[in-house]
């Protein structure tokens, strides 16, 4: 048991994670340069290299992965890090390799930067609501009389 704690207690540094993080990333290159390109070119998966582009993104991943939690520790840090690997990383994969805008890639990239502030700042408490449990039923069982009501009167708007 003991062996089995000297193992891991080397594996959790940070030299670790940024090793496998950049050897994520260049299999995530490699995946969409050999299979996502071949098969969905006509989907807007193109390759159009960029070298800018693609030092940018390079940049933003590296930027990024300096800032992930090396160990976890709370519920939060595990977000934290399956958000990075499994949506922004293949994000910047694809933004350095099709050229495209960089509208969706900066609006992703401000809501992961307000996910780790608020995992960073203080727990804060929320309010207790009394009957909570029966006042949202009586919220959810009046949401489908309002959607009735709002596609009726789409249906006659259109209709006139």
């Amino acid at each position: 048991m003991k062996t089995r704690h000297r193992i891991l207690r080397h594996i959790e540094g940070r030299a670790w994670l940024y090793a496998l993080g950049v050897m994520f990333r260049f299999a995530l290159e490699l995946g969409y340069k050999d299979f996502v390109v071949p098969f969905y070119e006509g989907y807007g998966f193109v390759l159009a290299e960029n070298p800018a582009k693609y030092l940018e993104s390079w940049v933003l991943y590296v930027g990024l992965l300096l800032f992930l939690p090396a160990r976890i520790r709370k519920p939060s840090d595990f977000l934290v890090c399956l958000t990075f690997f499994c949506y922004v990383a293949p994000l910047l994969v694809f933004y350095g390799a099709a050229d495209k805008s960089r509208w969706a890639l900066y609006c992703v990239l401000v809501q992961y930067a307000l996910m780790c502030m608020v995992r960073a700042g203080r727990p804060f408490r929320m309010p207790v609501v009394r009957n909570g449990p029966v006042i949202a039923l009586i919220v959810a069982s009046g949401l489908p009389g309002c959607r009735a009501v709002a596609i009726a009167s789409l249906r006659r708007s259109t209709a006139a």
